[in-house]
C-alpha cells in the first residue's frame, strides 16, 4: 500500500503467510538493495516473492532458481456431506453499462500483476495518485492475497495485468467465486478478444474493473501510460494502433488449453509440442517421490491429493514455485531452458522438484501436526528444509558440485551466527546438514511435527539447545566441517 510519500510495508504472502504460501518470482536482475532503494524501506506484496527467484542457485549468469494453475481436469469431483447445507454463492454488484461511458485511471487504484507484468510497470502511475495498492507475482498468487488484502481490493478500482506469454489464460478460470467482484469476465469472453487489448466495466456504484492482457510487459506497460492520460473505452474491448486508441478485432486464436498426461501421483499440464519435455518431468517427479519416501515414508500421504505440474513453453527459467493451495509445482519446459545454460540439466529439475514438493509438504505437515504455525518457522528452516530434501535426492558429492556457491554462506553463518545468512538457500541448507549430522533426521522428523507453542519451543524439545546454544554449536560445527 502506498502514499506519494510513503510505502506501508505489506506483509508478502509467501513470507508473511508462509503457513498459505511459500513461492518463488521478479525482475531477476534486480536486487532487495535496489527495490528498497527505489521504494523505500517498506515492500509491497510480491516483492519478496519476486526477489527470492534469484536466491535459489547459482549467480546470475549460470544461475537459475525458482508459479499458477488450475484443478486437474481429469480428477473426479467429490460429493459434498449431506449433512452439511450448500454455500450461498456471493451477492455480485451489478455492471452499469453507460453510452459512450469513458474513464481514465483515479481515485484509489489496486493493481493486480501475473507473472512477467512486475513492479516496474506501475511506476508511471505511482507519483499520479495518492493511493495505489499492488499484489503481485502471478495469479495463484494473487488468489493467495485476495482474503488477506480484500477491503482495500473491494474499495478500490481494480487493474489486472496479465502477461499473456507468461501465463496461461486457463488460469484466471480458477477465480474464487467470493471474490468474482473484482473479476467480472469470463476466460471465453477474454479468449475471443485478439491481443493485445483492455477491457473495462463499471459497476453499478462507479467501481471500475478493468483487464489488460498482452504479450509482453512493454506493450502493458504502453496501455497503462495511456489510461493515466486519455479517457479510455468502457465495456468495449480497445487496442492501441501507433498509440492511439482502436476498437479491439475479435475471434482471436491465441489461446490454447494445456495438454494433459498423469499417473496415480501427478499431472503434467503442458502446451502442445512439449510432450517429451511433460514425460521426463513425470518421470523425474516419481524418481524425486521415490528417493524420498525411503526417508519420509507419508511424503505423499501427507500432501494428500495428486500433485499438479505445470509447464511453460515461455519465461525466466529460473522461476519455479509451490502453490501450496493448488498442490501445484511450475516450471520453464526443460527443453527450453536447456537452450538458456547447460546449468539448467536433469539434476537441476530433479533437485528443484524436490525443493518445491518440499514446500507443500512442510506445509501439509504443521496442519496436520497443530502447534506452532508456519509462519513461526524462519526463513532460513522453511528453504533449508527444502534444500535438504534436494540434497537428498542427490547425494551429498553431488549437491557440492552442483551447489558449490553455496559454500561461501558457511563462513558468514560462522562468523554472525543467523544473522549472518544473506541467501536462505545456502544458509538454510548448512543449517538442515548440521541438523542432520549433529542430531539425525528423526529429530528433523520431530521438529516439523512437533505440537510445541513455536518453532524453537519445538527445537529446545528436541535437541536440549537453547537457540543461542544451537547457534553456537552450528558455528563449531560449521568450522570443523569438511567434504
Amino acid at each position: 500500500m502506498m502514499n506519494k510519500r510513503k510505502w506501508y510495508p505489506i506483509l508478502v504472502i509467501g513470507l508473511a503467510l508462509l503457513l498459505v504460501s511459500s513461492v518463488i518470482g521478479c525482475a531477476p536482475s534486480d536486487t532487495k538493495e535496489d527495490i528498497y532503494a527505489a521504494f523505500g524501506e517498506g515492500y509491497t506484496a510480491g516483492f519478496e516473492a519476486g526477489y527470492e527467484k534469484g536466491l535459489r542457485d547459482a549467480p546470475r549468469n549460470e544461475e537459475r532458481t525458482q508459479p499458477p494453475i488450475e484443478p486437474p481436469t481429469d480428477t473426479q469431483p467429490t460429493e459434498p456431506p449431506t449433512d452439511t447445507q450448500p454455500i450461498e454463492p456471493p451477492i455480485l454488484p451489478g455492471i452499469t453499462v453507460i453510452e459512450n461511458d469513458t474513464w481514465t485511471l483515479s481515485g484509489k487504484l489496486y493493481l493486480l500483476a501475473s507473472e512477467g507484468a512486475g513492479y516496474k510497470i506501475y511506476q508511471p502511475v505511482i507519483d499520479a495518485y495518492d493511493y495505489v495498492g499492488y499484489l503481485g507475482g502471478s495469479i495463484d498468487y494473487i488468489y493467495q492475497g485476495l482474503p488477506i488484502y480484500w477491503h482495500e481490493i473491494r474499495t478500490s478500482n481494480t487493474l489486472i495485468l496479465f502477461n499473456a506469454t507468461s501465463e496461461n489464460l486457463s488460469v484466471l478460470g480458477s477465480w474464487p467465486g467470493q471474490y468474482k467482484e473484482v473479476f467480472p469476465f469470463t476466460v471465453n469472453e477474454l479468449s475471443n478478444i485478439n491481443l493485445p487489448f483492455a477491457l473495462l466495466k463499471r459497476q453499478d456504484d462507479g467501481t471500475i474493473r478493468a483487464i489488460i492482457i498482452a504479450n509482453s510487459e512493454s506493450k502493458i506497460f504502453e496501455f497503462i501510460s495511456i489510461m493515466k492520460n486519455k479517457q479510455v473505452p468502457v465495456n468495449i474491448p480497445w487496442s492501441l494502433l501507433n498509440g492511439e486508441i482502436v476498437a479491439s478485432q475479435t475471434g482471436g486464436d491465441w489461446y490454447k488449453e494445456p495438454e494433459v498426461i498423469a499417473d496415480a501421483n501427478f499431472s503434467v499440464q503442458y502446451p502442445e509440442g512439449y510432450e517429451t519435455d511433460a514425460s521426463n518431468m513425470l518421470a523425474w517427479a516419481n524418481q524425486v517421490v521415490s528417493k524420498l519416501q525411503k526417508s519420509f515414508p507419508d511424503f505423499l500421504d501427507v500432501i494428500g491429493s495428486r500433485i499438479i505440474i505445470v509447464i511453460k513453453d515461455t519465461g525466466d527459467p529460473a522461476y519455479a514455485f509451490a502453490d501450496i493451495g493448488r498442490t501445484s509445482i511450475q516450471f520453464v519446459a526443460p527443453s527450453v531452458a536447456l537452450k538458456e545454460s547447460s546449468y539448467f540439466d536433469t539434476d537441476w529439475y530433479i533437485g528443484n522438484i524436490a525443493h518445491e514438493l518440499g514446500h507443500i509438504y512442510l506445509d501439509r505437515i504443521r496442519n496436520l501436526a497443530g502447534g506452532y504455525l508456519r509462519s513461526d518457522v524462519p526463513r532460513w528452516f522453511d528453504e533449508g528444509f527444502c534444500e535438504y530434501l534436494r540434497l537428498l535426492v542427490h547425494g551429498e558429492q553431488r549437491f557440492d558440485e552442483k551447489y558449490s556457491w553455496y559454500a561461501p554462506e558457511r563462513n558468514k553463518i560462522i562468523a554472525n551466527g543467523f544473522s549472518g545468512i544473506s541467501n536462505v538457500y545456502a544458509g538454510g541448507a548448512w543449517v538442515l546438514r548440521f541438523m542432520d549430522s549433529k542430531f539425525g533426521i528423526n529429530i528433523i522428523k520431530a521438529i516439523i511435527t512437533s505440537k510445541q507453542a513455536t518453532f524453537w519451543a519445538a527445537v529446545t524439545e528436541q535437541t536440549n539447545l537453547t537457540p543461542a546454544q544451537f547457534e553456537e554449536q552450528l558455528k563449531e560445527w560449521l568450522k570443523g566441517w569438511a567434504p
